[in-house]
């Protein structure tokens, strides 16, 4: 019986290591990001999530989704002024794009924010045919007169 306490010891041990493992994992797998999925996935995704349409001509520079409490998914396009306007109007996009000085939003591809010449952002909420809404948020870098850098944003309500 002498080494009957430290195998009791040894299994309460192991059990408690494994539980923690377990729920360390699941914490981790559960939340934060999806890095198997390739950023067309993601885009296709977001789209059907907020009713965004990307134009034919944009090319997506980079996508990111998370899946925490709040659902995020973040798009980075490139464009010209067409494909903007086209991207706002199929998008059904409520709200005016408007001058802005102050980012608080970093650009996940393209030149940074900080750097550009000229700002618009917008907001708008969007309608989910399940009912649940969307905060959408919209910020365009006009880099010069051929080239919009726009940077999306659409997070749960």
């Amino acid at each position: 019986m002498k080494f009957a306490m430290p195998r009791i010891r040894q299994a309460i041990l192991a059990c408690a290591l494994a539980c923690l493992m377990a729920i360390t994992g699941c914490l981790t797998g559960c939340t934060g990001s999806k890095p198997t999925q390739k950023p067309a996935d993601i885009a296709r995704e977001a789209s059907d999530y907020g009713g965004i349409v990307l134009p034919p001509k944009a090319t997506l520079l980079a996508a990111r989704s998370t899946d925490n409490r709040v659902i995020i998914y973040q798009l980075a396009i490139s464009t010209d002024p067409q494909g903007l306007t086209e991207l706002l109007t199929a998008s059904k996009f409520t709200a005016p794009l408007t001058r802005t000085t102050y980012q608080s939003e970093h650009a996940i591809a393209g030149p940074p924010l900080q750097t550009s010449p000229s700002l618009v952002r917008a907001y708008d909420y969007y309608s989910r045919p399940d009912g649940k809404h969307v905060n959408r948020t919209i910020v365009v870098d006009e880099r010069d007169s051929s080239t919009r850098y726009v940077h999306i944003q659409l997070a749960s309500n």
